[in-house]
């Protein structure tokens, strides 16, 4: 007969130790596999802080290459015990297991009691401190349930400092790497401005926000930037975009721009500055690396982080983008070097300007000196990187 384990729980979001306890009980009790079955509500009557297909979602990317786990879900999504029955009938022909965390089998012991179909199932829960634990355990013999426990930690707990560090714009190191891109950039457990941004866009301007985002996640992936605050800072990079001139140049004025710097006299150029305040202000985004990102995302600057370079390039990369000329090169250098493809694309802007017998703003040139010196001393850098800028600058040659 297979020996199946089933681990329903509300996986919001999925952990790595939630993997680690899969994998303890899969080599305890030799199983053949075991199902992952996200529920409707977290814990009892608890709200759940992600959607149900965003856990399902996170569940599948979080066991990628693990041909011994998968994921189950409904189209009709429910809680544990309709959850528990369909597992059992559709595993009709095996000996189950069921993993789940403490306070859910606790939470749900007297609704378990008595029921012929969970009889013959052993349910497996991480062990706990203190007394509590030999109470249950003998609560649930006395519910004719099969308890056994494994030294682990709470799943809760860790489920909810996961979500607070997403809030606080950190990626949470407990998350299986799939499941946090899939937290990225669908803007998961942050601060739900998603219908007020699009609200205040055009439609082009949204569809080159999202591809944006998730270029910038890609670029964080492939870099090791922080995924949450690289996805948040290009969800809200073109915040300001769309507004008024005049509204722009008032709300720099009024945040203490000299009223003779350069920003003040190219919508372009303005955008980035407001909308690091209004991302501020009015969507109450406080992560410095986030708002400088949104702040130097058209020019640039001297000393660029890795979260600057990835917005810069995203911007400039991103897929709905419509052709433009250098387009392609920035992009094969986007997958060689940022700082490469973050000149490349200054270099691109400046002829742009120069070709149409405007001035260059005194910010960029710095930015690309600043670029210029440093890859320039890079000994490091792809030689195919170097023949792409050589084509665009003295400097490289």
């Amino acid at each position: 007969m297979r020996r199946v384990g089933i681990f329903p729980g509300s996986f919001d979001p999925p952990l790595k130790c939630h993997l680690d306890l899969a994998e303890t009980v899969m080599n305890k009790y030799a199983l053949d596999e075991i199902i992952f079955a996200p529920i409707l509500a977290g814990r009892g009557d608890t709200k759940d802080n992600s959607g149900y297909t965003d856990r399902v979602c996170m569940c599948i990317a979080s066991i990628v290459g693990k041909h011994n786990m998968r994921v189950a879900s409904r189209e009709t999504p429910s809680s544990l015990l309709p959850t528990l029955k369909w597992l059992r009938k559709s595993c009709a022909d095996a000996r189950l297991f069921c993993v789940m965390d403490y306070s859910l089998f606790s939470g749900s012991m007297d609704k378990l009691a008595g029921k012929n179909a969970y009889r013959d199932m052993v349910f497996i829960c991480p062990q706990q401190n203190g007394d509590q634990t030999g109470f249950t355990r003998q609560n649930a013999s006395l519910c004719g349930l099969d308890l056994e426990m494994l030294p682990f930690g709470s799943m809760d707990e860790a489920e909810t400092e996961a979500r607070h560090m997403v809030f606080s714009l950190n990626d949470p190191k407990s998350m299986p790497a799939g499941a946090l891109k899939i937290c990225a950039l669908k803007g998961l457990y942050i601060q739900d401005h998603y219908q007020d941004i699009k609200n205040g866009m055009s439609e082009h301007r949204w569809q080159h926000t999202l591809g944006v985002r998730r270029s910038a996640v890609a670029l964080a992936e492939k870099y090791g930037g922080s995924l949450i605050k690289c996805a948040v800072a290009a969800f809200y990079h073109d915040c300001a975009k769309d507004m008024n001139p005049k509204d722009m140049r008032k709300v720099l004025l009024d945040h203490g721009t000299d009223s003779r710097d350069e920003i003040l006299h190219s919508g372009a150029m303005m955008h980035g500055p407001a909308g690091a305040i209004l991302a501020e202000e009015k969507y109450h985004v406080y992560d410095r690396e986030v708002l400088d990102a949104i702040r130097y995302h058209t020019t640039g600057r001297e000393e660029m982080t890795l979260t600057d370079l990835i917005i810069f390039v995203a911007d400039a990369i991103e897929p709905n983008r419509q052709d433009y000329p250098g387009l392609n090169v920035i992009r094969t250098l986007a997958d060689i070097d940022l700082y490469a493809a973050a000149l490349y694309s200054l270099y691109m802007t400046r002829d742009y300007v120069f070709e149409r017998g405007k001035i260059f703003h005194l910010a960029g040139q710095k930015t690309i000196t600043a670029l210029e010196d440093r890859l320039r001393n890079d000994r490091n850098l792809d030689r195919a990187a170097v023949e792409l800028l050589r084509e665009k600058s003295s400097v490289f040659n």
